[in-house]
């Protein structure tokens, strides 16, 4: 536009006062006019009636006679803020273009960043069940040497109870002279199985065993020879006392197994409880996801995709029962299906509840914060 164009538009448009002056001492005119007719308007006549339409007619004539009058004025202003909106929509544009460039990297960090975390979630089931299953192995390897301790106690009180006069002496010397060995298959027996979901349980089985099997070994070995020398006392004392302690004895040892395999169990229940939880601490600890300041801040909200027509009754009852149900007639006769999906979408965004329908589908719809 030339600078005397706009300077003769602007005279133009000065005018509009004295159009609203004229236009609102109309309309002045107009509403009192109807004040004096309102009464009788109520209570009709066919004189009446005639006067009310020639009123009517006036009344759309002024109005339109305003309009016309106004319409170079609003015209032209319609044109100068299509200039502004105009070059408005054309920034909006660069900001839709760029705003969606990150969006599209915030989708991209965040599926990133929620594979790194299911990584880590993965890999903290796997430790935690880890621990789990080598506690297990753990105390039924502890339950199974102690089994087989108490059968070879066992035998050797058995051959206690034989003791007698005419074989005591035989005894004391077979039992002084007895070397205490570990069996070579002391293990082979050991056939403890679990299911596991993210371990293999045969290796984690194979490396317990052998992280304890020593230990173990020196446990039935310390045991069994304990146990020796307690026989090799009581045979003594048989021959002492002419048997007279031999069957308190018997009942003493008979309680003593069975007693001591339990108290055994339960100390290594104990201690394989204590490792457990001492590793378990550790894992929480290390579990703890970092925060990355450099990533950008995003939204996470969700658009709702009908997969089929009959979803849309689904979705009508849904709304209804969730967002519309304190709707009054007026306010609802307003909604479109198009704006009970708008606001499902928000209602699953800050509640976290959605319509579980097989032919409607969330999808996740993530933007980045531009603030």
């Amino acid at each position: 536009m030339k600078i005397k164009e706009t300077g003769l538009e602007l005279a133009k448009l000065a005018n509009i006062a004295d159009l609203l002056i004229v236009s609102a001492d109309r309309k002045d005119k107009i509403l009192a006019r109807a004040a004096t007719l309102r009464d009788m308007a109520k209570d009709l006549d066919a004189e009446g009636d005639k006067t009310l339409l020639s009123f009517i007619k006036n009344v759309k004539s002024a109005k339109d006679d305003i309009k016309s009058k106004r319409m170079p004025f609003t015209r032209r202003l319609d044109e100068i803020k299509k200039r502004f909106t105009g070059t408005e929509n054309e920034i909006d544009a660069i900001v839709s273009e760029f705003s969606g460039y990150r969006d599209s990297y915030a989708k991209k960090v965040l599926k990133e960043r929620e594979a790194a975390n299911n990584a880590l979630r993965l890999k903290e089931m796997q430790e935690r069940e880890a621990v789990q299953c080598v506690s297990d192995v753990s105390i039924a390897l502890g339950e199974y040497i102690n089994e087989r301790i108490a059968d070879v106690k066992g035998k050797m009180l058995a051959s206690l109870k034989q003791a007698n006069p005419d074989n005591v002496d035989e005894k004391i010397e077979r039992v002084s002279n007895m070397k205490v060995e570990v069996p070579k298959g002391l293990f082979k027996g050991f056939t403890f199985y679990q299911d596991l979901k993210h371990n293999d349980f045969e290796t984690i089985r194979a490396k317990t065993v052998a992280e304890r099997k020593e230990k173990m070994m020196h446990i039935f070995h310390d045991e069994i020879d304990s146990y020796r020398q307690e026989c090799l006392y009581h045979l003594r004392d048989f021959k002492k006392t002419n048997f007279g302690t031999k069957d308190r004895a018997i009942k003493e040892h008979q309680d003593k197994i069975a007693a001591s395999k339990q108290a055994s169990n339960e100390v290594n229940e104990v201690q394989a409880g204590i490792e457990k939880n001492q590793q378990i601490a550790e894992i929480a600890f290390n579990a703890i996801e970092p925060v990355d300041t450099e990533q950008p801040n995003v939204r996470v909200g969700y658009e709702i995709k009908i997969l089929e027509r009959g979803a849309y009754a689904a979705l009508v009852a849904y709304w209804f029962s969730t967002i519309g149900k304190d709707y009054d007639e007026e306010k609802f006769s307003r909604k479109t299906i198009g704006s009970m999906i708008k606001d499902l979408e928000k209602y699953a965004y800050s509640t976290g509840e959605k319509l579980d329908y097989k032919g409607i589908n969330y999808e996740s719809k993530v933007k980045a914060v531009n603030r």
